[in-house]
């Protein structure tokens, strides 16, 4: 019996990638420390699961496909810098969700109910739609120049997605950076 990583996203867009590929790299600066998202790899997490048992995942595919039929597809946009725990205290830079972010959050909460009955916890926090664009390392950050740049592009626009699927990934970390890998699907509307 082996552990996987899990979670469940939404993967981006082609265009929102290279939009916020672009973005950080106005963010990269020498004064910002940070671990950067690979544009590949970005995505609106709709819950991370963690660790999770080879024997689990067919309940796991099974609550996802329940929750998925209940949400139609959808346009999301992504827009809007912010960050995490606040944007004067930038702890994980991110880009949020305008369009279709309330449907974001009702397939969320689907899927966090569907997960629930199959033994997995209750999300604990609030949830919020958002692409995280990065991590910033403790003490290497000059927190007002990065500020200040997340101030600058506050109305920055990633670009949209039909969405019409979602994905449960397993996610194994490299020295490099994590490594995400597709373990299912399911379409929204059933």
């Amino acid at each position: 019996m082996s552990l996987l990583r899990t979670f469940i996203a939404i993967a981006a867009s082609d265009e929102v990638r290279r939009r916020c590929a672009n973005l950080i790299r106005r963010l990269d600066t020498p004064e910002t420390a940070a671990r950067w998202t690979q544009p590949q790899n970005l995505h609106h997490t709709l819950k991370f699961i963690g660790d999770t048992q080879d024997r689990q995942l067919a309940d796991v595919c099974r609550a996802m496909a329940r929750a998925a039929k209940t949400i139609e597809p959808f346009v999301l946009e992504s827009a809007g810098v912010g960050a995490f725990p606040r944007l004067t205290s930038p702890r994980i830079v991110w880009v949020g969700a305008e369009a279709g972010a309330g449907t974001v959050t009702a397939l969320h909460a689907a899927l966090d109910q569907e997960l629930y009955e199959v033994g997995f916890g209750l999300e604990a926090r609030r949830f919020q739609p958002h692409l995280t664009l990065g991590r910033i390392r403790k003490g290497e950050t000059s927190q007002a120049h990065l500020v200040q740049l997340l101030q600058q592009h506050a109305e920055f626009h990633a670009g949209h997605a039909t969405v019409d699927e979602i994905i449960l990934f397993s996610s194994r970390l490299e020295k490099d950076g994590p490594i995400y890998e597709a373990l299912g699907r399911a379409p929204l509307g059933g």
